[in-house]
């Protein structure tokens, strides 16, 4: 099962940059940091991150870095709050 955190970089951090990552690449992959796995809680994550491109070959292409932005949101019925993380500042820095 995966992560909270894992989850966070790769279906709402990536898919900001894929494009530009897929014009230098086509075989990549984002080597996810070891902390993030353990992150099951947006409240628990870091306020930024950096992610290394990976080749198929396992060089390192570039990095993705990134800001969180928390925000306090409450269910339907307006009875439960709770803490939900969006990545800002999104950027991939190619490696040179």
């Amino acid at each position: 099962m995966s992560s909270r955190g894992e989850l966070f970089i790769v279906e709402e951090v990536i898919p900001l940059v894929e494009d530009e990552i897929n014009a230098i690449a086509d075989d990549w992959y984002p080597h996810i940091p070891d902390r993030w796995y353990d992150l099951w809680d947006d409240a628990d994550f870091p306020d930024a991150g950096e992610v290394p491109i990976l080749n198929e070959n396992e060089e390192q292409i570039g990095k993705v870095t990134f800001e969180v932005e928390f925000k306090i949101e409450s269910d339907q019925g307006g009875g439960s709050r709770y803490i939900v993380a969006y990545p800002k500042n999104v950027k991939f820095l190619k490696e040179e």
